[in-house]
């Protein structure tokens, strides 16, 4: 059952990151989730485990793309987001900065959850961040039941070998994208 969002739980998920609040009752299966800005966030349950296959539709919806084109020898980072989401909006130029400074060292890939978001948004909100590697769409909402996705900005770090190695619920700075890829690549664990 999904309640409204008070105004104090919209600004501590302002802070952390976009999303819903469910709650659980009798009638429901929801799992209540607080990612209340400074509540450390539970590790995710996909650490360590194989990330989900996808087949998602391309930014221009002309093909798509799968989670094995995606693989090789490089880390995978992949960040999911919405256009609507203010912590997403400030996170974004700093994924594009990262994304140029590893240019053909780690993979991004940008997964718009077009579920909660539009086409024209998601193509809106890449035009205007300049962003330049890849933007699939998730429209039916596949990827982030797979991924467990629960607030947005939410972005997932995938070894070469397809293992998750890292997912981070909110906002990152750049310093600590640098810290996530520079621990995938180095293959030392998370704090």
């Amino acid at each position: 059952m999904k309640k409204l969002v008070f105004p104090i739980v919209a600004i501590l998920l302002l802070l952390a990151g976009c999303g819903t609040v469910s709650t659980t009752s009798a009638q429901s299966s929801e799992q209540t989730i607080n990612i209340a800005a400074g509540q450390p966030v539970p590790k995710s349950p996909l650490v360590g485990k194989t990330a989900p296959k996808f087949s998602l539709p391309t930014l221009d919806q002309k093909s798509t793309v799968s989670l094995n084109q995606l693989l090789g020898n490089k880390i995978l980072v992949i960040n999911a987001w919405a256009s609507w989401c203010y912590p997403c909006q400030q996170e974004t130029p700093d994924l594009v900065a990262m994304s140029k400074k590893y240019t053909g060292k780690v993979e991004f890939v940008g997964i718009n959850m077009t579920s909660d978001d539009s086409v024209t948004d998601a193509k809106s909100f890449v035009h205007k961040y300049g962003i330049s590697y890849p933007v699939l769409l998730d429209t039916k909402g596949a990827f982030s039941h797979d991924y467990q996705v629960i607030g947005y900005p939410t972005t997932f770090i995938v070894a070469p070998n397809g293992t998750i190695v890292n997912v981070h619920i909110g906002i990152l700075t750049k310093n600590q994208m640098q810290q996530l890829i520079n621990e995938a690549m180095n293959g030392t664990k998370p704090n």
